[in-house]
C-alpha cells in the first residue's frame, strides 16, 4: 500500500503509519495455537471495547492474502501461556506485521485494548500513563469516518470517576482508564491487598 507519512497527521505517534489514516486497523490472528479460540474470544472483547468508545474500526483479513503484500502494516494478534504483562510494544518498524501478544495476565477487555493501542503505536513509560493528546489523536481523528464521534468523545472523559474494580458495583471500566492501565493495575493490587489485611 503506497503512502506517504506527509499525510499523517503530526499529532499522531511516531510509529502511526499513514496506512491507517482512514481509521480502519487491519489484523490477523495466529491461527497455529493450540488452542485459537480463546485468542479469538479475548480479542473480539478487546477490540469491542475500542469500537464502542472510539472511532477505529478493526477489520479481520486473510494472512495469507497479507503475507504477499509488501510493506503492509496490520495487526498479529498471538497468545502466550507465559504468566507475563502484556504491556509491551514488540515491533519498532512503521510498516510491517506488529505482534500484539495477548498473555493469562491480559484478560480483561481493558487490558487487551491497551495493548492494542501499543500495536497502534502508542507508548508510555513504566507505571505512566499513555500521552493524553497523542491518545486522544488516535482515538478520535478527525480524518475517521465515524457515527456518533462527539457522543464517544464525551464517554471516554465521564465515566473515569467511578469504575468497576473500584466501586464493585460491575460497571464497566471508562474508556480513559485504559490510558492509564499500569497505574490501575498498581492501584487494584494496592486495594486488593488492603481489602485482604482488614
Amino acid at each position: 500500500m503506497n503512502c506517504s507519512d506527509t499525510e499523517t497527521d503530526f499529532r499522531m505517534p511516531n510509529l502511526w503509519t499513514c496506512q491507517w489514516n482512514d481509521g480502519v486497523i487491519p489484523f490477523v490472528y495466529n491461527f497455529y495455537l493450540s488452542n485459537p479460540g480463546r485468542l479469538r474470544t479475548l480479542v473480539k472483547k478487546g477490540i469491542d471495547f475500542l469500537e464502542m468508545r472510539s472511532c477505529l474500526q478493526f477489520k479481520e483479513r486473510d494472512p495469507k492474502q497479507l503475507r504477499r503484500i509488501a510493506n503492509y502494516t496490520y495487526i498479529f494478534y498471538t497468545y502466550s501461556g507465559v504468566l507475563e504483562s502484556c504491556c509491551f510494544r514488540f515491533f519498532s518498524k512503521k510498516q510491517g506485521r506488529r505482534v500484539v501478544l495477548i498473555s493469562p495476565l491480559c484478560s480483561l477487555p481493558e487490558e487487551v485494548a491497551h495493548v492494542t493501542l501499543h500495536g497502534l503505536g502508542l507508548d508510555h513509560s513504566r507505571g505512566s500513563p499513555f500521552q493524553e493528546e497523542q491518545t486522544k489523536n488516535v482515538l478520535f481523528n478527525y480524518r475517521f469516518q465515524c457515527e456518533n464521534m462527539t457522543t464517544k468523545y464525551t464517554t471516554f472523559y465521564t465515566k473515569l470517576e467511578l469504575p468497576a474494580w473500584r466501586t464493585g458495583t460491575g460497571e464497566e471500566l471508562s474508556g480513559r482508564m485504559l490510558t492509564a492501565l499500569p497505574e490501575v493495575r498498581l492501584l487494584r493490587q494496592t486495594l486488593l491487598i488492603q481489602n485482604q489485611t482488614i
